[in-house]
């Protein structure tokens, strides 16, 4: 039923969107994890989770700047590939 809502929900979203939440997903169950199932968390899992996001703000910050003009080529192909 999840996956139904998700598949939804891609559509009116952007693709950078959707690549942020899908790597921060591990951060996301261990905070689960550890509020509902009372797992412990350890250095290892912290620094794991700090690298994650660090290379998710980079990422994102890198491709934020090229967002637009990507974005804009986007849309005048898929108009253009539907005739409009």
């Amino acid at each position: 039923m999840v996956l139904s809502w998700q598949s939804v929900a891609q559509k009116y979203t952007t693709a950078v969107s959707v690549a942020f939440l899908f790597s921060l997903e591990p951060i996301f169950s261990a905070i689960f994890a550890f509020f509902f199932l009372k797992e412990i968390v350890g250095l290892n899992s912290y620094t794991g989770a700090a690298l994650i996001i660090a290379g998710v703000l980079i990422a994102n910050r890198s491709m934020s700047s090229s967002e637009p003009k990507k974005r804009e080529e986007m849309v005048s192909s898929s108009l253009s590939n539907r005739g409009g």
